[in-house]
């Protein structure tokens, strides 16, 4: 929210917030964490809930920097078993990444990720795409913060090796 306070983003999986293990992911402010003592995810001041069951979403979260150049820090927050944009079952547990644009952030304290700025989803099935994410710099030194996403169990005919995507920040993502 661009205040000069550091912001806490926080993970939880296992959630059942709106789904069964769909998870969630809880923001608070760094304003209204002034005060030492105990704060309830309950009482964060953004939820960001599931697509659905068994989706464990959450599952990695990361401050992705200013991705889109504007001012405000972005989030990315990574559901690895949603599944990819088939029904087939070859889909199943691709993973997802959602991109919240820092700016998009408002009045409203619930934010249902399929409303998210932009939604990565992983090449196959089983890729389990956004298990690691994080902030990787301005590695093309654009002005745009760049950043990562794993996917641990990405499988290109050798045997779940893995792979790590670097996608570059832009004023538009494609």
């Amino acid at each position: 929210d661009n205040d000069g306070k550091a912001d806490l983003l926080i993970d939880a999986r296992n959630a059942s917030d709106t789904f069964s293990y769909g998870g969630s992911g809880y923001l608070f402010l760094g304003a209204n964490l002034s005060e030492s003592g105990t704060h309830l995810l309950s009482d964060s001041d953004y939820i960001f809930t599931s697509e659905g069951p068994d989706h464990f979403t959450a599952f990695s979260v990361a401050d992705a920097g200013d991705i889109d150049a504007n001012g405000h820090d972005d989030i990315l927050i990574g559901a690895i078993s949603a599944d990819g944009e088939s029904t087939e079952k070859s889909d199943a547990d691709a993973g997802r990444v959602y991109i919240v644009y820092g700016e998009t952030l408002g009045d409203t304290r619930e934010i249902p990720l399929a409303e998210a700025s932009h939604i990565l989803i992983g090449e196959y099935g089983q890729d389990r795409a956004g298990t690691t994410l994080s902030r990787a710099g301005d590695v093309d030194g654009d002005g745009f913060s760049d950043f990562m996403v794993g996917a641990e169990q990405f499988d290109h005919k050798k045997g779940d090796e893995g792979k790590v995507y670097l996608i570059m920040g832009a004023a538009q993502l494609k």
